[in-house]
């Protein structure tokens, strides 16, 4: 392919072009009017596509490293069609290395059972994103909207992509939470299924969750334990002494006065 590394593309209309198999290494395609241009194949090492309307573009076997898509338009890419393979030996998962999502719009997008390395969410817009699998290594994802995704079988330990996150309705089936961070996340019919929230990070200052049970009985005062003065026998009562009975009013009218003596 055509070399293109370091190229700079500012706020040109590239409408159409297609760059399959060239190298885009270092390019800058700031504000760059790119509806239907073709990517496939192309090294878009450290190229920087900020604000660019990349919405349905193919990435088939396309290198993305040190990428940049901030605030760029993504809705509905499929990134597991990438080249890039992680150098870990053994390990042939396809991988994400350090590219940057900030504020993009990742609605609708595929990242299934990828790797997910210093890979930057915040502020995106990943509704409905399909993330089943994917396995997370750093990165952050402050204020991301996940509502709807699904992160089914993911691995997301010790990640920070949930803090402030909009997770309603997303799906985390059988799920590695562990130290991962959900301070502030909206969570309003999230569905959790045999998935544990044992040790997340629901506080300031990465205060720890111990486990999600039902609530304990709040301990007992000990104003409350002490035990009661036993009212003395001899005492007087506070209750003033009721009057004995007496004949009603009416039986008294119907006695019979006694006769005066005098008469």
């Amino acid at each position: 392919g055509i070399d293109f590394a370091g190229a700079n593309f500012t706020g040109a209309n590239l409408t159409g072009a297609n760059f399959t198999g060239a190298n885009l290494s270092g390019a800058n395609f700031t504000g760059v009017a790119a509806q239907s241009v073709v990517l496939q194949s192309a090294n878009l090492t450290g190229a920087n596509f900020t604000g660019v309307d990349l919405s349905g573009v193919s990435l088939k076997k396309a290198v993305l490293l040190d990428t940049d898509f901030t605030g760029a338009n993504l809705r509905g890419v499929d990134f597991t069609k990438v080249k890039y393979v992680s150098a870990t030996r053994g390990d042939q998962r396809l991988t994400l290395r350090r590219v940057t999502f900030t504020n993009a719009n990742l609605r609708d997008t595929k990242f299934a059972w990828m790797k997910l390395v210093d890979v930057t969410f915040t502020g995106a817009d990943l509704r409905k994103a399909k993330m089943k699998g994917v396995v997370v290594s750093r990165g952050s994802g402050v204020r991301a909207n996940l509502r709807s995704a699904d992160l089914s079988y993911a691995t997301l330990k010790n990640t920070d992509y949930f803090t402030r996150a909009n997770l309603r309705h997303a799906r985390f089936l059988n799920v590695n939470l562990a130290g991962a961070t959900l301070y502030k996340a909206k969570l309003g019919g999230t569905k959790f299924r045999k998935t544990s929230l044992k040790l997340t990070i629901r506080g300031p200052g990465r205060r720890a969750t111990p486990t999600v049970a039902t609530p304990q009985q709040a301990p007992i005062s000990p104003q409350q334990t002490k035990p009661a003065n036993p009212k003395p026998q001899d005492s007087p009562s506070t209750t003033p002494p009721q009057p004995m009975p007496t004949e009603s009013a009416s039986s008294q009218s119907n006695q019979i006065p006694p006769e005066n003596p005098g008469n």
